[in-house]
Formats: C-alpha cells, sequence, structure tokens
C-alpha cells in the first residue's frame, strides 16, 4: 500500500476509535476566586461587556477599526480611560432597551442612549450646581471638554489669557451675582403678544434673553411685550450671532450692556467661538499702549450642557423615545439651557414666552400664522430639539415651585 494511503488509512481509523470510545462525565470548571468572572478580573469583564455595547479597543491591541453611528462623538483619550472603571468611580446605568424594529431607529437610539450614559454626564446630573463659564480654572482641572464631539481642552491653551479666570458670572457684569434674587428668562415665543409682560420682565434683577434680542423689528415695537433690559444674552454660536451681539451692545453706554454666552453643545458653535477669540487676540495687539480689550463674549462650560441633557434624558427613557426617532442627536435648546442657568444662579425664576400658542406666530416678530395649528413651521423644527419636550419640563418644574410660567 502506498505510504499517503496508509496515512489516511490510520487517521480514519483512529477517528472511528475516537468517536465510538464513551465520554466520562463533564468536568465542572473551577470556582472563580473572590473579585474575578469566570477567571477574569471584575474590571476585565466589565470592559468585555462595554466593548459588546460600543466599539472600543482592548488592552492587547486594536478590536478592528471601530464604526460610529450617525451622533456618536469619536472616542477620545479622555473617554476611552472611562472604559474601565475602577469602583471608586461612578458607574453608568445598564443601557436601556429601546423598543425599536427599524434598524436606522436603532442606530438613531443607539447614538442618544450612549450620550445619556456617558459618565460625565452622570456627574453633572448628581451635582446640583455646576460651573457656568468656561476659564482657566476649568481648563485646568479637565482634560476634555465634553459636548457632542468631546476634544482635548489643551486647544483652549492659545487663548488662555482671554479666558475668565473664574466659572462665576458675579465679574462679567454691571452688578453681576452669583446668588441672584430674581430672574426672568425671556423667550421670542408668539404667546408673548398675549400680554403686555413689558413691565414686569424689567422689574426683575436679571433678564436672560436666548437668541435674538428684537424689542424692535421691521418697525414694529414689542417693548410692552418683551420689555428692553437685558443682562446675560444666550445664543448659538455661529459669526453673524456674535457680530450682530457685539454691533447691538458697542451702540450702549458699557453699563447697559449684556454679556454674551456661546452655548457649547454642538463642535461648529465652539469652532465659531475660537474664530471669536483669535479676532480679539489681533485685535489687542493694534491697541494703544495702556489699552484694555474686554471680550464681552463667553463660553458656557460643558457642565451646564450636560446638566440640560441630563434632565432630557431623564424624560425620555434615558433618549430612547426622542421626537419621532428622527435624529440620533439630542440637543438641549438655548431657551432651554438659559431655564437651567437660571435656576441655578436665581432664588425665583419667571418664565416669558417659553410656552406655544398654535394661534400665535412661532417667534413674536415673525409672520402670523395662516391658521391655528400647533405645527411648528418648517424653518422652524430642528430634528435635534424637542420643543414640546422641553415645555413639559417646565409644567412639571412649575408645579414643584422652582419656577413660575406667565406666557
Amino acid at each position: 500500500m502506498p505510504p499517503l494511503s496508509s496515512a489516511l488509512f490510520l487517521l480514519g481509523f483512529a477517528r472511528t476509535i475516537a468517536m465510538t470510545t464513551p465520554l466520562g462525565p463533564p468536568i465542572s470548571p473551577p470556582t472563580p476566586p473572590p473579585g474575578t468572572t469566570g477567571g477574569f478580573d471584575l474590571d476585565h469583564a466589565i470592559r468585555a461587556k462595554r466593548c459588546r455595547q460600543a466599539p472600543c479597543y482592548s488592552r492587547s491591541g486594536a478590536r478592528g477599526r471601530p464604526r460610529y453611528s450617525p451622533g456618536r462623538p469619536r472616542y477620545s483619550k479622555r473617554l476611552h480611560s472611562h472604559s474601565v472603571t475602577p469602583h471608586h468611580r461612578l458607574e453608568a446605568p445598564p443601557r436601556p432597551r429601546c423598543n425599536k424594529t427599524a434598524a436606522n431607529s436603532k442606530k438613531r437610539a443607539a447614538g442618544r442612549t450612549w450620550a445619556c450614559r456617558q459618565p460625565e454626564l452622570l456627574a453633572a446630573a448628581a451635582n446640583p450646581a455646576v460651573p457656568v463659564l468656561w476659564s482657566r480654572q476649568l481648563r485646568r482641572s479637565q482634560e476634555s471638554f465634553t459636548n457632542e464631539k468631546p476634544f482635548p481642552t489643551r486647544k483652549f491653551d492659545p487663548f488662555l489669557e482671554q479666558l475668565p479666570e473664574v466659572s462665576s458670572l458675579n465679574h462679567t457684569w454691571h452688578g453681576g451675582c452669583n446668588h441672584c434674587d430674581t430672574c426672568a428668562v425671556v423667550g421670542a415665543s408668539g404667546s408673548l403678544l398675549n400680554r403686555e409682560h413689558g413691565e414686569l420682565i424689567d422689574a426683575h434683577a436679571v433678564v436672560f434673553r436666548p437668541n435674538w434680542i428684537r424689542p424692535q423689528f421691521n418697525g414694529v415695537n414689542y417693548e410692552r411685550h418683551v420689555g428692553r433690559r437685558t443682562h446675560v444674552n444666550l445664543f448659538f454660536g455661529v459669526e453673524n450671532m456674535i457680530d450682530q451681539f457685539e454691533r447691538a451692545q458697542l451702540a450702549l453706554p458699557p453699563a447697559s450692556r449684556a454679556v454674551g454666552l456661546v452655548t457649547p453643545a454642538s463642535d461648529r458653535s465652539v469652532a465659531s467661538f475660537f474664530r471669536h477669540m483669535f479676532r480679539i487676540r489681533r485685535n489687542q495687539t493694534r491697541m494703544q499702549a495702556g489699552g484694555v480689550l474686554k471680550p464681552q463674549v463667553y463660553l458656557m462650560s460643558d457642565h451646564i450642557y450636560l446638566h440640560g441633557l441630563s434632565h432630557l434624558c431623564g424624560a425620555t427613557g434615558g433618549g430612547c423615545n426622542w421626537h419621532g426617532d428622527r435624529s440620533s442627536t439630542m440637543r438641549p435648546s438655548t431657551g432651554f439651557l438659559a431655564v437651567v442657568l437660571a435656576l441655578q444662579i436665581c432664588r425665583k425664576v419667571s418664565l416669558f414666552g417659553l410656552s406655544s400658542d398654535p394661534c400665535r406666530p412661532f417667534h413674536y416678530y415673525g409672520p402670523a400664522k395662516p391658521s391655528c395649528t400647533p405645527e411648528i413651521p418648517k424653518e422652524n423644527d430642528e430634528r435635534v430639539h424637542w420643543f414640546e419636550k422641553e415645555h413639559e419640563l417646565y409644567d412639571v418644574w412649575s408645579r414643584q415651585g422652582k419656577l413660575t410660567q406667565f406666557s
């Protein structure tokens, strides 16, 4: 018999004997020692569970190129440090199981639930008082700026001298305060036209206005409805918003000027703030000796953004149920962040123009609706915002006595 045939014959004979030989009793695996799970330590087990929930890297090498769903930021070194969570750190709750069937809905829900389980968000939600402004103090204490796309805080280093030293508001405007008495948050809803609350709004110690400041617009004076005074103007940091704010404030006497706060949620907003700071630094070199140029526009801290996002996460089942499931990103509106900020630094908070009226314009200065409808105009309907859910939270906080709603 040829040698190859002999080898094949012997291999088949041995396989037959192995398959017909009865197996012994099953061997019980050894009991793992305390503090381990199936032969792995507990930290390794936690890490393995999180790697199944979201792309990450193993200690020995790359697991493979991670896939990023829309709205999910890429992992930075700061976030990577939370992959193995020591026991003394705040543990993220288990990922909620969203009842989604369509593949796109599952991907969008995954992006939202990931955002709601960030350790930084959990820490901000557990802290009743968080920093207001992004400052040099926060730059020294944080390695990452956590918004929709976290980035290293070293990117602020070229502008450190232009940032405030501390994160409080009391030094930013004439008569500023850390613990203010009465505060009014004035939105731009058409519901403002139902009442003439202008004098009541101006009677508050501090007036917050999100987005555009328009007591007069297109030749119409709205001051009897919306008031005149503004202390803090919050807005999404695009160039035209920053430029409009600066032009309007330079036309006022210094004692009457407001403070501009750029919202930090989007990378586009933060990038516009960087460009604004670069222009400020360039203009400083052209000033005469002894001149002082203080920026009136500040960046809101990421803690305020995370605090506002935590409220939306709690009201939407950890991000499972969001505005018809149209977006993978949950973003608190500028008005909502203004309310969150006011609740932190003010003893009494009043809301104006932060409710909807189906028979009034979406904005008080906008065109009238052809008919009464609760639908939001397409040009104002943003998938990342859910105004109705924010209004529900205002109602809850009003019943809890945290604020008073006027319109």
